[in-house]
């Protein structure tokens, strides 16, 4: 039996005095449950938190082994591109090399002139895209004054929501596959 109900079993008993079961059942009151139902989502949160910091501890040693193994430049990255880094997450055991591409091209990682490891002209697929990336007109396709329904996808969430705001009709018109022309966005 839980505490309470050995209470009322002493109480019915007679082993036990009105003033005694009082003084006992005062944790079972509204307030303290209520204190003691604060203490738990304190906890719960902190669980979270603690899970959470869990998470980025063990993934952050693979997002940097799989970004330096793409080539990416960690003695050039700025503060918040090395936060950028701390912050990603990915699906799996370990980051794919598809996963890298993109996030190398997202966040225009400084690439080092060669891969680590790699014989020139062999670097992995997320090195290859990257330096593709880097190497495209600024703003991803938009030099030449045309965004096509594939630039605008290939985009971060950030810069597409940016060009949504410059162009209004944007969406409507990407989203209907039709290319936007006599744009200048980067």
């Amino acid at each position: 039996m839980g505490d309470f109900e050995d209470i009322l079993s002493e109480l019915r008993a007679g082993d036990i005095d009105g003033e005694d079961a009082a003084e006992r059942l005062e944790k079972f009151s509204g307030s303290s449950l209520r204190k003691r139902a604060e203490g738990k989502e304190a906890a719960e949160a902190r669980l979270a938190e603690l899970e959470a910091e869990n998470r980025r501890l063990k993934t952050e040693p693979k997002v940097v082994e799989a970004l330096k193994k793409a080539g990416v430049d960690f003695e050039g990255l700025r503060p918040a591109e090395v936060q950028a880094i701390k912050s990603l997450e990915f699906e799996g055991e370990a980051p794919a090399e598809d996963w890298v591409a993109k996030v190398v091209s997202d966040y225009g990682f400084p690439m080092s002139g060669g891969v680590q490891g790699e014989p020139p002209g062999n670097e992995p697929a997320a090195a290859a895209v990257a330096r593709a990336a880097q190497g495209a007109p600024a703003g991803g396709g938009t030099a030449s004054g045309v965004v096509t329904p594939d630039d605008f996808g290939g985009w971060s969430l950030e810069k597409r929501l940016r060009f949504i705001e410059k162009y209004p009709e944007a969406e409507e018109s990407l989203g209907k596959g039709i290319p936007m022309t006599g744009v200048a966005f980067s």
